[in-house]
């Protein structure tokens, strides 16, 4: 049977929206480079009945089943009892994985409880395999050409379970499809809506290839994802699109090659030995997170001020007390000194500010999703401004996007804005 795949999640904490369910968007991907396809996603709650119908569901729409979540030790783990109902089988106790783990926990220095031991409960005709970074086992069962696997719901848990036990299966198993051909662009500093138009001849339904579009933070990435039989045929249609691309839209707004922008600044950064340091106002650190994000910042990230403040402003990065009287904290004159400010302090090649209003509301007479963006170096200081909508998360979180970017520009000797 060629293959394909259904994810159950399992939690109410999933389905109150207390906990992001990060592991099926994650074994999606996964999956997908392998040529599997996620034909569903399904949370249900630690209801046996619920896991059961969802389960018996899946196995009418795939052959490969995940089951993440529901394995744990307490009463309201109950994965085990629904896989056993929607297999019609009884629960057992693995004699030899129950000694197995009280001897883990008595190592550890804990009590052995029921509560321990209810994880070698198996239903019958399943069985247990090792997991390394929990106590919880994974729970397989393979049937008829079909596969089950239930995993623990702790992200490390259900990723390492997944690589170590699901994933070596999926690569041996008969009539597996070839992983579709993919590649990717990403857009910095021009609307999704704008990217669309640009391209609305490559984005028809149904087209070879698919080019899926990805915002974040200001930028946009452009997955282009050709399925054609032929491996040759792919690699030709999914590079002809992506030339296509960027060919249409200016240099300035191309992150090199798969790179990101935070990315990019590592890479130039590292090339010209520059070192930066930001001074953050509206994005109080969002800015330091998304540079140190990428491996390796310490060689040219220095560090950072969050001066909420005015008075934080004038002490810690010296914009003059009269400057911030004059044109008020949101402003080019002030990000200008911010970021100034901030390359002296650290004694760094390049300073970056940011200063803006979130909301809700206007401040001081400046309108909410106002910001200002400024970077520094030896022989200039360039700023911008732009005016964000979407409420404070995201006037934030694209202020952060596009510091970053306009970092990028300026170390690449880029105009700061796209045109």
């Amino acid at each position: 049977m060629t293959p394909a795949a259904v994810v159950v999640s399992v939690g109410d904490e999933l389905l109150a929206g207390r906990v992001l369910d990060t592991n099926a968007h994650w074994i999606a991907s996964v999956l997908r480079a392998r040529g599997v396809p996620l034909v569903r996603r399904v949370t249900v709650p630690d209801e046996r009945g619920a896991i059961a119908e969802a389960v018996r569901d899946a196995l009418r729409r795939a052959p490969i089943v995940v089951v993440g979540g529901g394995l744990g030790p307490t009463l309201d783990d109950l994965t085990r009892d629904g896989l056993a109902d929607a297999f019609g089988v009884s629960i057992r106790r693995d004699a030899v994985l129950a000694d197995a783990l009280a001897a883990r926990t008595r190592a550890r220095g804990r009590p052995v409880t029921e509560s321990t031991l209810r994880q070698a409960d198996l239903p019958e005709g399943c069985v247990a395999l090792e997991n390394p970074v929990g106590t919880a086992p994974a729970i397989l069962r393979e049937h008829d050409g079909t596969l089950v696997l239930a995993v623990a719901g702790v992200p490390i848990e259900f990723r390492t379970l997944i690589e170590r036990h699901l994933l070596p299966r999926i690569d041996a198993w008969p009539g597996r499809a070839r992983a579709p051909r993919t590649d990717s662009v990403t857009l910095c500093g021009i609307p999704e809506a704008e990217i669309g138009e640009a391209l609305a001849d490559l984005m028809v339904r149904d087209r070879d290839p698919s080019i899926g579009s990805y915002p974040r933070l200001g930028n946009v990435t452009l997955v282009v994802t050709s399925t054609a039989s032929e491996d040759d045929e792919a690699r030709r249609r999914v590079e002809g699109d992506v030339a296509e691309i960027r060919r249409r839209f200016s240099a300035s707004s191309l992150a090199p090659g798969r790179a990101l922008p935070a990315e990019a600044v590592a890479a130039a950064a590292v090339a010209a030995g520059a070192t930066i340091a930001v001074a953050e106002s509206l994005t109080a650190g969002l800015v330091a997170s998304l540079l140190v994000d990428v491996p390796g910042a310490s060689a040219y990230f220095r560090g950072g001020v969050v001066a909420y403040a005015d008075a934080v402003k004038e002490r810690e990065l010296d914009v003059p007390a009269s400057v911030l009287a004059a044109h008020g904290a949101v402003s080019e004159a002030v990000v200008r000194a911010m970021a100034e400010g901030v390359r002296r302090r650290f004694g760094t090649t390049h300073g970056l500010a940011t200063t803006g209003v979130a909301g809700p509301g206007a401040d001081r007479g400046v309108p909410e999703g106002t910001v200002w963006i400024a970077v520094a170096d030896a022989s200039a200081t360039v700023a911008v401004t732009f005016r964000f909508g979407g409420g404070r998360e995201q006037i934030r979180g694209l202020a952060a996007g596009r510091a970053v970017d306009l970092l990028r520009r300026q170390l690449a000797g880029l105009p700061p804005t796209a045109p």
